[in-house]
């Protein structure tokens, strides 16, 4: 039952994140960025090094025990969904942006690979690759690339926290800038 409601929910979540990219892709100018592999090693400890993509204002989620910083320019939109819950930052009239679908996880993490093609077959995960994130590098993440109709190569990082899963999504070329975005994630009632 709740494998079958996983899948259902991560499928709406898909077709709800290709909405969103396309309608960025469609709308905002292309903005190249370079990526750099060891930037998940590293998680950019020194966030001012992406410029104006630089991670310095604060989300707060104590609902759900979470948050990271943002880059100032970017506006953060939060989503009630039917089985979840998304949060949406992006920089009004650029192509930069990343999207986080929470939904309730009642399995222990890491999430895995093998556990994402377990309800989503379908789904193309190139490089997957375990990630520490956080400032204290506690949390365990499955990085990898995909490709997303309509919007292109994405990177993704999924991860368990607090009985939550979080699926993080942008643009394949601000791979570095979503690392420095996961280097400040943080568990807020510690």
């Amino acid at each position: 039952m709740i494998s079958k409601k996983l899948s259902i929910t991560i499928i709406i979540i898909l077709i709800f994140a290709l909405g969103f990219f396309a309608l960025i892709k469609k709308s905002n100018i292309f903005k190249s960025v370079k990526i750099d592999p060891s930037a998940w090693n590293e998680l950019n400890a020194d966030p001012t090094s992406e410029g104006d993509l630089a991670p310095d204002k604060l989300y707060e989620n104590y609902d759900i025990d979470f948050g990271f910083l943002y880059p100032k320019n970017f506006e953060i939109n939060e989503i009630d969904e039917d089985v979840g819950f998304t949060v949406l930052a992006q920089n009004p009239g650029k192509r930069e942006g990343f999207q986080i679908f929470i939904i309730p996880f009642d399995e222990p993490g890491p999430i895995t690979s093998e556990r994402v093609k377990k309800d989503l077959s379908d789904e193309k995960i190139e490089n997957p690759q375990t990630a520490l994130i956080g400032p204290d590098k506690k949390i365990e993440a499955l990085i990898f690339f995909s490709e997303k109709e309509g919007i292109g190569k994405t990177r993704e990082v999924w991860f368990v926290q607090n009985g939550y899963l979080f699926q993080v999504t942008t643009y394949a070329d601000l791979d570095n800038f979503i690392a420095s975005v996961m280097g400040t994630w943080r568990t807020l009632k510690e």
